[in-house]
């Protein structure tokens, strides 16, 4: 994550921001803050929560990994940075990554806007959701 001369006599700070990363990496459940924070604390017991949150937000600023809201709320964490979107389910919250480019609208660049970065999600009910109803 870092540059080895930046990060001499911080190594213990990095490790752990290395395993909060690797915990989001890889995983393709899209976890709370939560969910990463107790993966990582079986490999760095006395890790707190108030330091997960601070790396998740640093390495979401980075741009190492992206974040999503579910309808109750919840922010998630996603490890795949690559191109994508995300169907979240309005019943049982279930996210799933859909590998389709998100098009830009064409107005936006007819009145000259210059897009630097999209975050699309949808919403609906998931297959298992529907065969409840």
């Amino acid at each position: 994550i870092r540059d080895p001369e930046m990060s001499r006599g911080l190594g213990e700070v990095y490790k752990r921001q290395e395993k909060i990363l690797l915990a989001v990496k890889s995983c393709r459940d899209h976890p709370t803050a939560e969910v990463i924070y107790s993966r990582v604390k079986e490999q760095i017991p006395d890790i707190s929560m108030g330091t997960v949150y601070r790396n998740l937000r640093l390495l979401a600023e980075m741009g190492l990994v992206d974040t999503l809201e579910t309808t109750d709320k919840s922010l998630h964490y996603d490890g795949n940075t690559d191109e994508h979107i995300h169907f979240v389910c309005t019943r049982c919250n279930k996210i799933t990554d859909v590998f389709v480019k998100a098009k830009i609208p064409a107005p936006l660049k007819e009145d000259g806007y210059s897009v630097t970065g999209s975050k699309h999600i949808i919403y609906g009910l998931c297959p298992a959701c529907r065969k409840k109803i």
